[in-house]
């Protein structure tokens, strides 16, 4: 979960998490090579020589000139990728020292419902619903 775990999920799942789905006559993917090892580390679980070879593959082949587009974003810019779609990576930077100057970056995830669809079993990886949604505010908790 990359440091990103809400307070009633563990930081490791018990369970793998799919990298690759077909569902609906597409190909979905979910990449990102870190998590992968250490969840593995961290479950006493290591990879095996053949998933190793295939991590190894999928990152040397991102890395080719050939599928790769590389792109410098602008103040104002605005990138939207799919995750379960594009694979995407962000290069090294050095931040100003300055608090004006320094990198100001903005994620948001969106859930497309007329999107891709994502088999079941995928889009519900951490066994919290889909997509890990944020839970929804209890009724006494609501503003008036």
């Amino acid at each position: 979960m990359r440091g990103e775990v809400p307070p009633h999920i563990a930081p490791v799942t018990d369970h793998p998490i799919p990298v690759f789905s077909y569902f609906d006559g597409k190909l979905s993917c979910r990449y990102v090579y870190k998590p992968i090892c250490t969840a593995a580390a961290k479950r006493g679980v290591p990879l095996t020589p053949v998933e190793n070879a295939v991590l190894d593959f999928i990152n040397e082949t991102a890395k080719r000139d050939d599928l790769r587009v590389d792109m410098e974003l602008q103040r104002g810019d605005m990138q939207l990728l799919n995750n379960h779609v594009v694979l995407h990576a962000r290069t090294h930077f050095d931040d100003y020292d300055e608090f004006e100057r320094k990198r100001h970056l903005l994620r948001l995830w969106i859930e497309n419902p007329k999107g891709r669809k994502l088999a079941p079993e995928f889009a519900n990886r951490y066994n919290q619903g889909p997509f890990l949604g944020i839970p929804p505010v209890p009724a006494a908790a609501e503003p008036s």
